[in-house]
């Protein structure tokens, strides 16, 4: 069953409670497991939430270090090849 579905019903069966004819000592053991039990599936939720937010931060983070080494890399490569094309053209610039 669902997580929404449980929440859902156990929501349900509070409200209902009240119309059900049970005595009210039962009733009250019957709130605190309801309740409970609304508390740990919304604990549940709430991890699973942060978990998926804290991967999903992870991924943009890789994807954003990935860009800067390549960024990094490129610079390298045009700083190189600047640096060819100058020597090249001081070398044909002396007499051998």
């Amino acid at each position: 069953m669902s997580k929404q579905r449980i929440i859902f019903l156990s929501g349900l069966v509070i409200a209902l409670m009240q119309f059900s004819g049970f005595p009210d000592r039962m009733r009250n053991i019957l709130y605190i497991i309801f309740g409970l039990l609304i508390m740990y599936v919304s604990y549940r939720i709430h991890k699973e939430v942060s978990r998926l937010k804290l991967k999903k931060e992870n991924t943009v983070s890789s994807h954003t270090s990935v860009n800067k080494k390549e960024l990094n890399l490129s610079a390298q490569t045009h700083d190189m090849s600047s640096q060819s094309e100058s020597n090249l053209i001081s070398d044909e610039g002396q007499e051998i």
